[in-house]
């Protein structure tokens, strides 16, 4: 790991390059978790038929009525000398005051900026929603040009110190590691390397951006569900840490066979003459099969481990949406605060919202689907940093 921390250190020296390409990351999250949040006032306009302002001026007069109910509830349980409900009581009461005022404040933004007409508002959010896909579409092209400028110039100076070491070797030291050997690490090492920092720098940047912004938009709707849902990623962390090991221990021993294949194809070629003089052909095919069995075993151990990851990360995902389905659904049908007599939310959550929070557990699970992927390409990046430096 040392070794693939040196390489990724020759990266950030292009410090420029890599800020660009990571500030071109934080906009695709960020504008990942805009578009999907616009989900709460389409679904208003489409479901509800009418403006945003109507909406929002019915939310007012529907949470003034509520507190004033509440204040009713306070008084009676005051009277009654009811303890435990009169503290629910104010903490409901509290909760529908915050969001009374929220959207007090909220109104006058939406009178001046959004239409009043409910036809006009659907095509200002579809405009909106087309104009961040476009901009997230460019700072993902602006990511992806930054970081293969910054890994392509860091791995030109590896290939020029990999070659300046070979020829600052003695006779001696040279005779102890073939040709062969060499230049599999010089081409087929090195590209695994090219492709893990490329990976890592831009895929393995974006994708747990967005999941992270899904994440901040899901516990800005409700945290504590967001928390009972995810009660089995570490579970799903603690099988991806093994089989990170397992993959990682298969990328070495198969590169190491790579080499010995290469090396026995070099040595065929070049001593041709004198297979076909002794007529070792049958002697030379069968060698070369075995090298090539070697490592046709060890892309088959590693593509069984790299297979589990994406069922790892599928499992996990549909656990979480599971258990937010059953929470969620009870917290809105039954217009609940509490589930299992624990305290959720501080008042009810509206069909939008629930909509909304799923909407953002299922931006999460695309990112987590392809990080398994991803997972799989930055790997062997680590083994192959360890030969070639």
């Amino acid at each position: 790991m040392r070794r693939y921390q040196q390489a990724l250190g020759m990266c950030l020296r292009h410090r420029w390059t890599i800020a660009g390409a990571i500030l071109c990351s934080l906009l695709v999250g960020a504008l990942w978790g805009g578009n999907i949040g616009a989900v709460v006032p389409m679904v208003r306009v489409l479901f509800r038929g009418e403006p945003v302002l109507v909406s929002l001026d019915k939310d007012i007069a529907t949470c003034r009525l509520k507190v004033a109910d509440l204040d009713r509830q306070i008084n009676r349980a005051r009277e009654t000398d009811d303890h435990a409900e009169l503290v629910r009581l104010e903490d409901r009461r509290k909760a529908e005051a915050v969001a009374l005022l929220a959207r007090q404040r909220m109104r006058p933004i939406v009178a001046n900026w959004l239409p009043r007409d409910t036809y006009r508002t659907l095509l200002l959010l579809i405009g909106v929603l087309v104009t961040a896909t476009l901009l997230r579409s460019l700072a993902l092209m602006g990511n992806q040009i930054l970081v293969e400028r910054a890994v392509r110039r860091s791995m030109m100076e590896v290939r020029n110190r990999f070659f300046a070491g070979v020829l600052d070797r003695d006779l001696s030291q040279l005779k102890q590691t073939s040709a062969a050997d060499l230049t599999s690490r010089f081409t087929h090492d090195m590209e695994a390397l090219v492709m893990s920092l490329r990976t890592l720098f831009c895929r393995a940047t974006v994708e747990p951006l967005k999941m992270l912004a899904c994440l901040i938009g899901a516990g800005i709707i409700c945290w504590r569900l967001l928390l009972v849902s995810l009660i089995m990623a570490p579970l799903a962390g603690s099988a991806i840490r093994r089989l990170w090991t397992a993959i990682k221990r298969s990328n070495r021993k198969g590169m190491e066979q790579m080499s010995r294949m290469v090396g026995r194809l070099s040595e065929s070629l070049e001593s041709s003459r004198t297979v076909k003089a002794y007529t070792m052909e049958d002697y030379e095919l069968e060698q070369f099969n075995q090298r090539a069995g070697g490592y046709f075993r060890k892309c088959m151990r590693i593509a069984f481990f790299g297979s589990l990851t994406k069922p790892c990360m599928e499992f996990v995902g549909i656990g979480v949406l599971s258990a937010a389905l059953l929470g969620g659904g009870y917290l809105v049908l039954e217009q609940q605060t509490h589930l299992l007599g624990i305290k959720i939310c501080d008042r009810p959550l509206s069909p939008e919202m629930m909509i909304a929070f799923f909407a953002m557990l299922v931006g999460m699970s695309d990112p987590g689907r392809k990080l398994s992927a991803i997972f799989n390409l930055v790997q062997p990046g680590i083994p192959a940093a360890e030969r070639i430096f």
